[in-house]
């Protein structure tokens, strides 16, 4: 029986009038109240907690955590992380559609208190609360430690975020990425008003992303409340809570993409075979083409692509078509796509007709109350779907795919290695599972085996907008790397699903102590090979003499290099804040003088309006006009174009050049350039 099916009820018979037989409902009143009563107490408990600022920090995200993984939708604890990892940064999100209802405990305070009550009243109000008690408890295997392992990776390669501890470290970390401007500035956004900025009825101030779907963006400011409060802190504090969510965020993402390969009934039994699979998956969204776009500011791009992957792990195993929990979670991630980086859309429909394989009646066989489980999780969908386009649909996209833009482009053999063997070997699997008897392992294959739409749909998706863009700009550019980026991510989970279809085919052979040994050293090299693949990962060898050869491993090891120094320009924007916390009602643009080569003066005023929570259309027209500023005539000349365009405007430059930049100036101008 399934966990989240009700326990059956054991009411005792009572004699009624004429011999008939009547069952007593004292015992289900008894138990309702019960489960209301436990529920309301933890429920309360949760909130005078949170309003304390009791249940805030690591306490409170190890507390939601539990709580996610206690939910009885599966017996397995890796099936369990990639239900709730997919349902969880699909419709989280949409909590943040509408204003909350109660602003002091915030969503994400709301949500705890409902979810651990929820489960308090659950299993209060069974017949035997011990019974529902262990059901919250997964079944442990030896494979259910891979995705454990994989979080770790997966944190030590980001350790940079979450060991930040101060806004100028954060802004060292985080300037280099120009995107990342856009993803804070957005987050900061969503804290103060309390709502995502780009839905059909948000209102207040126009912004450059009124149009700029923002499901990661919540997910994260969802974390953040857990990690602080739904108040706004200063830009400091704002910067290093930040940056440890979207750590976070995507820890959990690639996390939950873990556990999916581990949730493959064939792999149940096999972690010797998972590991080295784990390992291939989690390297190349952290250090291969997803760890190039987190480097280049992308993380909701990444998210998005993991939930691609997702949706593939939980169709492959799919043996009914309706299964509630199931396609909630594959809605809710074609919903966190949607409202991420809408395009990987492309990868999410292509998977979607192997859920019709193999073609079978009995697939379809469902009660009443499935049906209509699952047809509500239909209309959900189709209306966050159309909330999302409805976001987008000022956008031209031929365009808008023409738009250029920074980029680290994929390693080109490398992509196509990836596309063309998760093409080869899916239809490997469609000639096994062609002729395989009805009903058979093989037969089942079939599902894996039309996910051959994904590289091949997706290859013909890409030559598209190849041939889009050399129409409109001779050059290949920005979004088509993005999307070879998605196509090489979703086809390398694709290619470890047709990988276990192939290789758990093989009979077993005798399992003796010798063999099992041989297996796990064998297991061990393949998952240092599979870490290795995208890139050397490990100390650096530069001093030794030994040349940084891959461009993956270039890039990362100069990133690297170049986070050891803090960042100047970053340290003056924080200085400087004040001055426009000062005076909200003006406007007020950084100059970036004294240049610094590591910063361009246009990302600098843009990061000041991100921080000061002042980005909106009109203000992105001044950053067109900054330049790089080498003397202080330049910095003057620079500084009376802007005052002389908005006559309340001021201009805030360091201490130590602000009476050298005013000497330059007109000195009807001078009074309106000030200092921090």
């Amino acid at each position: 029986m399934s966990p989240l099916h009700s326990d059956a009820a054991s009411k005792p018979a009572v004699a009624g009038s004429r011999g008939v037989v009547v069952r007593s409902s004292y015992p289900g009143l008894v138990r309702m109240l019960r489960g209301a009563l436990v529920g309301g107490m933890i429920v309360a408990v949760v909130v005078a907690a949170r309003s304390a600022g009791i249940l805030e920090g690591k306490a409170a995200l190890a507390l939601m955590a539990a709580g996610c993984l206690s939910v009885p939708l599966s017996r397995q604890l890796s099936r369990r992380i990639l239900v709730v990892g997919a349902a969880g940064l699909g419709w989280l999100p949409v909590a943040w559609w509408f204003a909350a209802p109660f602003p002091a405990l915030g969503r994400s305070g709301l949500l705890l208190a409902l979810l651990l009550g929820g489960l308090g009243a659950w299993v209060a109000s069974g017949t035997s609360p011990r019974a529902r008690g262990r059901s919250l408890v997964p079944h442990l295997r030896s494979i259910d430690i891979l995705p454990v392992l994989a979080a770790i990776a997966s944190a030590v390669v980001l350790r940079d975020l979450s060991a930040a501890r101060t806004g100028s470290r954060v802004l060292t970390l985080l300037i280099p990425g120009y995107d990342n401007i856009s993803h804070y500035a957005i987050v900061h956004m969503i804290r103060e008003s309390g709502a995502m900025t780009a839905t059909p009825w948000a209102t207040g101030v126009a912004t450059p992303f009124s149009h700029y779907p923002q499901g990661f963006h919540a997910a994260v400011v969802a974390v953040m409340e857990l990690l602080t409060s739904p108040s706004v802190g200063s830009a400091n504090y704002e910067l290093v809570v930040y940056a440890h969510a979207l750590g976070i965020v995507v820890v959990v993402a690639v996390t939950a993409l873990a556990a999916g390969i581990c949730a493959l009934p064939r792999l149940r039994s096999r972690p010797v075979v998972a590991a080295p699979l784990v390992a291939l998956v989690t390297a190349g969204f952290i250090t291969g083409p997803g760890g190039t776009a987190l480097r280049d500011g992308f993380p909701n791009f990444v998210v998005a692509c993991t939930l691609v992957g997702m949706i593939v792990l939980l169709i492959i195993p799919l043996q009914r078509v309706i299964s509630p929990v199931i396609l909630g979670a594959i809605g809710g991630a074609v919903v966190g796509i949607a409202w991420s980086w809408a395009l990987l859309l492309v990868f999410a429909l292509l998977a979607m007709p192997s859920l019709l394989m193999p073609l079978s009646r009995r697939r379809w066989e469902a009660s009443r109350g499935q049906w209509l489980a699952a047809g509500a999780v239909l209309v959900a969908v189709g209306g966050s779907l159309f909330v999302a386009l409805d976001v987008l649909s000022v956008i031209q996209l031929s365009s808008q795919l023409a738009v250029g833009g920074g980029v680290i482009q994929p390693d080109i053999g490398m992509l196509f290695a990836i596309v063309a063997g998760s093409a080869g070997l899916t239809l490997v699997v469609l000639a096994r599972a062609w002729g395989a008897p009805r009903g058979s392992a093989a037969r089942m294959s079939l599902r894996t085996a039309t996910l051959a739409l994904v590289p091949l749909g997706g290859a013909v998706a890409g030559a598209a907008i190849v041939m889009l863009q050399l129409r409109a700009t001779a050059k290949v550019s920005y979004y088509f790397w993005k999307f070879a980026m998605g196509l090489e991510l979703s086809c390398l989970v694709v290619l470890v699903g047709a990988t276990v279809a192939l290789v758990t085919a093989w009979p077993r052979g005798a399992s003796t102590r010798v063999a099992r040994l041989i297996a796990a050293v064998s297991s061990g090299i393949l998952v240092v090979a599979a870490s290795q693949t995208f890139g050397y990962i490990g100390p650096t060898l530069a001093p030794y003499g030994v040349a940084r050869t891959e461009s993956t491993t270039r890039t990362r090891e100069l990133a690297l290099e170049a986070a050891k120094a803090p960042n100047p320009t970053g340290e003056r924007l924080l200085a400087a804040l004040h001055v426009q916390e000062r005076d909200r009602s003006r406007s007020v643009v950084f100059l970036p003088y004294p240049d610094d080569d590591r910063t361009y003066a246009k990302l600098a005023e843009q990061w000041y309006l991100a921080l000061t929570g002042t980005y909106t259309d009109r203000s992105t027209k001044v950053v067109m006009s900054l330049a790089a500023t080498r003397s202080p005539q330049a910095a003057g000349a620079r500084a009376k174009l802007i005052l002389s365009s908005d006559p309340k405007a001021l201009v805030v430059v360091g201490p130590d050049v602000l009476n050298s930049v005013r000497r330059s100036m007109d000195p009807a101008f001078r009074d309106r350039v000030v200092a921090w």
